[in-house]
Formats: C-alpha cells, structure tokens, sequence
C-alpha cells in the first residue's frame, strides 16, 4: 500500500484544477511518477486490496443509493484496520490514487475539482475531511455502525438511509462512546419505525440534549435499553 506523502498531498490541494485534469488522463499513474520522481509515496506494510465497486447507476443524483453495499465491500476489504490507520490522510489518499477507487470518486462525485478537494484529499484536518473522503466515509459509516450478531449492517443500512445522523455525531465527544452511539441510532431508528418524522432539525435537537445530560452523568454505564428509552421519547416530544 502506498502512504502518499505530505508534500505531494499538499501540492494537490493547491492545485485543484489543474489536477482535475490530470487525474482523468487514463496514464495518470505513469504522469505521478513524471511529476513527483517515484519518492512520490513511502510503502506500508498494508495491502492493497481490489475492490469491485457498483457503479451500475446512471443518473448523478441517485447513485449515493450505491453507498451502503459499496461501504460493506471497503469495509470487509480492510476490516483489519486500527482506527489510527483509518484516519490517516496518507493511507486513504493512497488508495484513492489507485486507478479503479479514482474511477469509483468520479463516478459517485462527478468529474470536478469538488472531487479532488473533497474526495480524495481531507480538505480540513480531524474527522472533519475524513467524513467527507470518498472511501474514508463509507469505511467510518461500516466501522461506527456494525453491530454483533446475525444482522451486523443494520444500523448501517439504516444509517446510509439518513445520512446526517452519522455527519453530525461524528463530530461530538460522545462518538467515541460505542455504548452512547448504538443507544442514539436505535432510538433514532425506534421513532421513526413508531411513525415518527425524521428531520434533521429534530438529530440536531437530540445531540444537544446528549451533550448536556453527559456532562452531567456517566452515560456509559446506564443500560443501552434505558439511554435509547430515553432519547427516544426526547424525539417524540419535539415539536
């Protein structure tokens, strides 16, 4: 696997349309080389894996319904990665570079420099650009959301089906709960399966009722039944 270096990154981001361009030359990987010399990249010890993306929709504005089974096969290809792996900027840019992931970025994101700037490198540091990296999303949406047990992808279809519940949370300290987190999509999935409406209004209201009550109390050790109870009925009594 190849760790992009900084450097090269850096040159990218201040160059978008011009590397627009040069990525959609089909002898890019030969023109890395022409521009950078071979030093372009340092090896890691991860390997690469193929990944067989479905690209089978047409139209633009509905090929985010390819997210969810093209996150389970990023997912499963690099399950093995520690969370430090999966943040880093280099790693992901690597993989992006490699010319069947650069494919799969055009094709969910368009041909334009929107693509580069937020696709395929972080355009901000943090968890920030990472959520919003075309390949590092799809494998933080898997990595957040898959439960144990017959059905691990529930919560994550559900989670792809409403997007922002992920975007926003990923953000706030509470993420890092795995306790907290599983307790606030249940809840979310709970009311709306009651015949709740969904908003993103109303996830915005919950995660700052989150916020407020766990600088208060320990929520980790309260029973998940009893946290996703509780965010539920927060849910149903918003206006």
């Amino acid at each position: 696997m190849k760790f992009v270096k900084y450097e090269v990154i850096n040159q990218i981001k201040q160059n978008l349309e011009y590397y627009k361009g040069f990525f959609l030359d089909e002898k890019y990987d030969e023109k890395l080389i022409n521009e950078f010399s071979i030093d372009y990249y340092d090896f890691s010890e991860i390997p690469s894996q193929y990944i067989f993306y479905d690209m089978s929709i047409a139209p633009m504005s509905k090929r985010k319904e390819t997210d969810f089974i093209n996150a389970i096969k990023i997912y499963e290809a690099y399950s093995f990665l520690s969370e430090s792996q999966a943040s880093d900027e280099r790693f992901w840019c690597g993989i992006a570079l490699e010319k069947n992931n650069m494919q799969y970025l055009f094709y969910r994101w368009g041909e334009t420099t929107n693509t580069i700037k937020y696709r395929l490198t972080y355009h901000q540091p943090g968890k920030r650009g990472m959520v919003y990296h075309g390949l590092a999303r799809l494998w933080w949406f898997v990595h957040l959301t898959i439960l144990d047990g017959e059905n691990p992808y529930e919560f994550t279809s559900f989670c792809f089906q409403y997007p922002h519940i992920m975007e926003k949370m990923i953000y706030r300290n509470f993420s890092n709960s795995r306790h907290i987190r599983l307790a606030i999509i249940e809840a979310v999935k709970k009311f709306i399966d009651s015949g709740g409406t969904y908003s993103t209004s109303k996830i915005d209201e919950l995660y700052k009722y989150v916020s407020l009550i766990s600088g208060n109390k320990l929520l980790d050790i309260i029973p998940k039944n009893v946290l996703t109870e509780d965010f539920s009925t927060f849910l149903k009594n918003l206006p």
